[in-house]
């Protein structure tokens, strides 16, 4: 690292709530010495103080600051009446409970909400989850099959309508809705997303402006003049495994190896049982880019081994999106046991634009749930292929085939 940079790194909140600063100089002989032309000794950033960058510089060898009181983000809370008044939990509260609550509302519908009530409810709490959409990111066929999930598992599900006001009543907090109904529970979660704290960082004596979404970085994770920010800081994605790809690529940087950042193919997963696996582009955000998309769901237990040798109720879903003109892959979406392992096959023909034809010439081991790649891509519009379905499923086996769009 040259001289006094800095790299800022604000992890996922997977990982320990904290901000990271790094500087260094290299020292040869005696001297330090920068590896970028032009440093000046005065006037590059350094790590003055826990969680605090200054812009003159004194470091003369690796240091690394770590401070346990600045979260990487913080929980964002609508502006519903009420709410601060009742009293609520942040995904923060819900994971550390050494005591079960009765009953719990969640307000938000995206994985936060789906995973934590899940997971609830199966220990016996009365659950509810209040939001104008479910898993919103994701094709619409994932949140009716999410749905359909969670209501098995005894979750209320109030989609479309918003929280408008909430107040107690005794031991329970009460949602008010603004379709007229109500929602109560024991402990309120909101869940509707976080933002990346940026603030108290003394980044503006380094010429760093955070925006709304925080810090902006180009393709090297380059925040300004020697520094570097990765993580949930720069708003790119918010997930733990995006945070490490970006602290590899500035520290590439860093170390004279510049490679841009590549995020076509960040997979996305909630861990719910089954697990939903994503990545790419939806069917409907491809067509929005203009894309010639063309789709495939199949229906796992009638079309592929696995399912009926893996659990004694079979399910499961799998979709390709792939784009007609190039001839490649865009996108995915499973919903079946392991399906956030299995995904990453879609991830590699997506980040490196493998040609559909060598994804359905590639021979997957029977029987795993990977077989489903090659049966997907063999049911594509416009494929001419003599052999479509290669699996007869069992008798007691019922469901839909296959859905072609």
């Amino acid at each position: 690292m040259p001289p006094g940079s800095v790299a800022l790194g604000w992890t996922s909140s997977a990982l320990p709530s904290t901000a990271t600063t790094w500087s260094r100089t290299t020292t040869t002989r005696g001297r330090s010495q920068s590896t970028r032309a032009g440093a000046s000794r005065s006037s590059r950033p350094r790590a003055e103080s826990p969680g605090r960058v200054a812009s003159r510089l004194t470091a003369e060898r690796w240091r690394r600051t770590r401070s346990s009181s600045l979260p990487a983000q913080r929980a964002a809370i609508p502006p519903i009446p009420g709410l601060e008044e009742a009293g609520y939990w942040t995904n923060r509260e819900a994971t550390a409970i050494s005591e079960l609550p009765s009953s719990a509302v969640f307000i938000g519908g995206g994985v936060v909400s789906v995973e934590l009530a899940q997971f609830l409810a199966r220990f016996g709490v009365r659950c509810a989850i209040v939001d104008p959409s479910l898993a919103a990111r994701e094709d619409p066929a994932v949140g009716e099959r999410l749905s359909q999930i969670l209501e098995d598992d005894g979750i209320r599900l109030e989609i479309g309508p918003r929280a408008e006001a909430v107040r107690t009543e005794g031991t329970e907090r009460v949602v008010s809705l603004d379709n007229g109904g109500q929602v109560r529970a024991e402990v309120l979660v909101v869940a509707v997303g976080r933002r990346p704290r940026t603030q108290g960082f003394g980044l503006e004596t380094v010429g760093i402006q955070p925006g709304p979404r925080g810090i902006q970085v180009d393709d090297y994770c380059r925040a300004g003049d020697g520094v570097w920010a990765i993580g949930d800081c720069t708003g790119t994605a918010q997930f733990t495994h995006v945070a490490k790809y970006q602290g590899r690529i500035a520290a590439s940087d860093i170390c004279g190896r510049p490679v841009k950042a590549d995020y076509r193919a960040v997979p996305r997963v909630l861990f719910t049982e089954p697990e939903i696996a994503s990545v790419g582009l939806t069917e409907t955000d491809a067509r929005e880019q203009d894309i010639d998309a063309v789709s495939a769901v199949i229906d796992l237990p009638t079309t592929i081994a696995r399912p009926y040798t893996y659990e004694e109720n079979p399910h499961g879903t799998f979709a390709v999106i792939a784009d007609r003109d190039r001839g490649v892959l865009v996108g995915a979406w499973a919903l079946a046991p392991l399906a956030g392992e299995w995904i990453h096959q879609a991830v590699l023909a997506i980040r490196a634009e493998i040609p559909l034809s060598v994804l359905r010439d590639t021979i997957q081991q029977f029987p795993t749930f990977a077989e489903a790649f090659g049966l997907a891509l063999r049911q594509l519009p416009d494929e001419d292929m003599l052999v479509g379905i290669d699996h007869c499923a069992h008798p007691m086996i019922e469901g839909q085939r296959v859905e072609v769009r």
